[in-house]
């Protein structure tokens, strides 16, 4: 009987495997790297050095000279045990980035901050010593250590490829826009050195069988006795439905609307909100000119700018800038907006008041200050012929308004009784020429 081949795994434990997850594929690095010898069964010899070494995964590669017109090649295999963090399915680095740059080339690549790949290709094969993934400093130190051994040995590089904070290198790649699908093949990828299944999966798999045929025996009668008692519940609803029907022979109601006022604040709140965000926007920015501004119920801000005599785009983002305003331009550049985010006062939900109670006073109020006041009936939609109305008949009505005044409109609607009212904008704008200040409130009132 043949003695079977001890196992060596001193290479598996000195092995540093490094991952890393990039355009949702694994990559790996710190393989360990064999010239095959055999190359019409190269996968042959690559499987048996592999078991002889207590290795797991394997990839494979084809290795060309380019400067010999592909008359010189070599079939390399990279090894990695699954205990030190490999698997099948993941790309090896080494072997994607060797068909990325010619026959001779050293490199280094970000892949985070504080990570570094290091990889090196001499005559078309993966140098074994330079497939690695560690620290800036690491990397550096290695990288130095392969140049000067291999540049020493008499190799000259086509390509030194380094991040700039390395100071050394022609030029430098970035990982994410090489590493895509396109360029990743079935070569580049781990595949397991065993075929077939081991003991542990073998008995995991007929386990698995076993229980998923007695779970689906009991399944089966399960779902025949539940059909059973569906059948029989279905008959009885069936029945019930049918005396329900044949006794009232009515349709339950629509559900009633939501109601519209629920989600936003008072109107008085959300207009003081608005002024105090419009009272902080500067006047003059950087040399550009406030115009107007604008605010609604949900808290967005927007603001415009117009560019001064003599003022330039890069003085504007300065001082937006400086002041913690993002800044964006229209108009060919002459004119910015500012878009921002406030805090908005909570929603109320405030019962509403009769429309006889609200009317006279609501309007006495705008009256006594001489600005008007204009409320339009909003009438209620109407469910097209044929079809059925999806929510019943509001019990409110919506009268919409626009209020147009220079007053302030925080001393405007001091004293006012805010119930039902709300504000869906507010919006200022500055007339240069007189040096006065409009403001605009669109809203809604809601009334029983």
């Amino acid at each position: 009987m043949a003695r079977r081949k001890s196992i060596d795994t001193s290479i598996a434990d000195r092995q540093k495997i490094g991952t890393f997850v990039l355009n949702g594929r694994t990559f790996v690095s710190g393989l360990h790297w064999e010239t095959l010898d055999n190359v019409s069964s190269f996968m042959k010899e690559a499987r048996s050095k592999g078991r002889q070494w207590g290795m797991d995964v394997v990839a494979t590669r084809k290795g060309v000279d380019l400067r010999s017109k592909g008359k010189s090649a070599k079939y390399q295999a990279g090894y990695a045990p699954k205990n030190r963090g490999a698997a099948k399915g993941m790309y090896s680095l080494a072997s994607v980035l060797a068909s990325e740059f010619g026959s001779n080339w050293i490199g280094a690549f970000r892949i985070e901050e504080e990570r570094y790949a290091l990889a090196a290709v001499v005559d078309g094969s993966i140098v074994p010593s330079a497939d690695r993934i560690g620290t800036l400093s690491e990397i550096r130190e290695e990288l130095g250590a392969n140049f000067s051994h291999l540049a020493g040995s008499g190799v000259l590089f086509e390509h030194v490829i380094a991040p700039p904070e390395f100071e050394f290198g022609d030029k430098q790649v970035d990982l994410a826009s090489l590493l895509v699908a396109s360029k990743l093949k079935p070569e580049h990828r781990l595949k397991p050195l065993t075929l077939g299944l081991s003991k542990g999966e073998l008995f995991r798999l007929i386990l698995f069988a076993a229980i998923i045929i007695a779970g689906g025996s009991l399944y089966i009668l399960y779902q025949a006795r539940q059909e059973e008692m569906l059948r029989r519940a279905d008959q009885a609803q069936k029945a019930a439905r049918s005396r329900a029907e044949a006794l009232l022979n009515i349709k339950p109601p629509p559900p009633a609307p939501p109601p519209p006022w629920l989600g936003s604040a008072k109107l008085t709140d959300t207009v003081a909100a608005c002024s105090a965000a419009f009272d902080k926007l500067p006047l003059v920015l950087g040399g550009w000119v406030f115009e107007k501004a604008s605010c609604n119920a949900g808290g967005a801000l927007s603001a415009a700018y117009k560019r001064g005599q003599l003022a330039t785009a890069n003085s504007v983002l300065s001082a937006a800038d400086a002041a913690g305003l993002p800044l964006d331009f229209y108009d060919a550049g002459e004119s910015g907006v500012v878009n921002v985010l406030i805090q908005m006062p909570s929603a109320s939900s405030e019962e509403l008041l009769a429309e006889k109670q609200v009317m006279a006073r609501l309007v006495s109020h705008f009256q006594a200050a001489d600005v008007k006041f204009p409320l339009q009936k909003q009438a209620v939609p109407e469910t097209p012929p044929g079809e059925e109305p999806t929510t019943s008949k509001p019990t409110w009505s919506t009268y919409t308004f626009e209020i147009v005044t220079q007053m302030p409109p925080v001393s405007l609607l001091e004293g006012l009784a805010a119930d039902g009212l709300r504000a869906e904008t507010v919006a200022v704008s500055l007339d240069g020429d007189a040096a006065r200040l409009t403001w605009t409130i669109n809203g809604a009132l809601y009334v029983r």
